[in-house]
């Protein structure tokens, strides 16, 4: 990913505020978590990264969600997909 690319993501997570209304897919421990912003638990944990996203991308709209984050396993922003 492109230094301008990076760029431009973490501008949109910035201008996407904090509402707590994001879904977040981390890596933690060995495993993927997707996580709703602002939540205490998890809303779900997989073995695979496309499993967390799947289920995150299926929760996007039951969750009434603005954004979903993907993180790399380093925690840095992968991706920001927005409504």
């Amino acid at each position: 990913m492109t230094r301008a690319t990076v760029k431009a993501i973490e501008k949109d997570f910035r201008n996407a505020g904090p509402t707590g209304n994001k879904l977040h897919v981390f890596h933690r421990s060995g495993r993927w978590v997707l996580l709703k912003e602002g939540a205490s638990r998890a809303s779900s944990i997989h073995d695979s990264k496309a499993a967390a996203i799947t289920k995150a991308k299926a929760l996007f709209d039951l969750h009434k969600s603005e954004a979903l984050v993907i993180h790399q396993p380093d925690g840095s922003i992968e991706n920001f997909i927005t409504v």
